[in-house]
């Protein structure tokens, strides 16, 4: 199931992004553009990577790789991965200078900064170990889920 996760989080960037960009491009045209577009640079590599995740996970035409193959493809998802999360704790912290200023609010702001920190942390799972990267990865969700019902509620609140 992970793969199919990954897959429909990754597709719900999109409109996610258009959102976050409406609302803090009034704030700093620049750094919204800058962190808006590192999230959109995440999109065709996470596509990626899931491709990836499922060849492991699902046979395909029962095609048998080799071990030295097995290792390529892992190494690869691997270095995706770490990439993905360095990206995204660049453009978590860069949003976050903007959506403090916002209408959004700071609550938003200081656990996003945390959340890039911890990004960036987690980026290194073979340092950290498992449980650090669960934890970084848990809160990254979460700091979305609060980020969009932020939003949400902004959104009603206009009417």
């Amino acid at each position: 199931m992970a793969d199919e996760l990954l897959f429909f989080a990754t597709l719900l960037l999109i409109p996610s992004i258009v959102a976050l960009y409406q609302i803090l491009v009034k704030v700093d045209i620049v750094k919204t553009w800058l962190g808006c577009g590192l999230l959109a640079v995440v999109i065709p590599i996470n596509i990626f990577l899931d491709i990836i995740l499922g060849r492991l996970v699902y046979p395909v035409y029962d095609i048998e790789l080799s071990l030295d193959i097995y290792k390529l493809v892992l190494s690869i998802y691997y270095g995706g991965m770490h990439l993905v999360a360095i990206v995204f704790s660049a453009a978590t912290i860069i949003l976050c200078l903007i959506i403090r200023r916002s209408v959004i609010g700071k609550p938003v702001a200081y656990l996003g900064f945390m959340v890039g920190i911890l990004d960036l942390i987690g980026a290194y799972p073979w340092l950290i170990g498992t449980s650090v990267v669960f934890v970084s990865q848990l809160l990254f969700a979460a700091w979305f889920v609060m980020l969009g019902l932020r939003m949400i509620r902004l959104k009603v609140a206009e009417g």
